[in-house]
């Protein structure tokens, strides 16, 4: 039992580091969201994870604005 939590410990603290701080809190609330809503409809967890893929591409693509 030991080892796995170990294991799991470095996977979240290498998923962190790959996408740091905010990366990680829209990926832990996008998988606790999509999972929620599976109680929904089971087609809520498709709707969930497209929305937010959606709204990361429309945050990528849009620029910043320059003061």
């Amino acid at each position: 039992m030991k080892r796995v939590t170990v294991a799991l410990r470095r996977m979240v603290a290498a998923v962190a580091g790959a996408v740091g701080l905010e990366g990680t809190f829209l990926l832990v609330g996008t998988g606790l969201l999509a999972a929620g809503s599976a109680h929904l409809s089971p087609a809520g967890p498709l709707f969930v994870v497209g929305g937010m893929c959606v709204l990361i591409a429309l945050a990528l693509v849009v620029p910043d604005r320059r003061r």
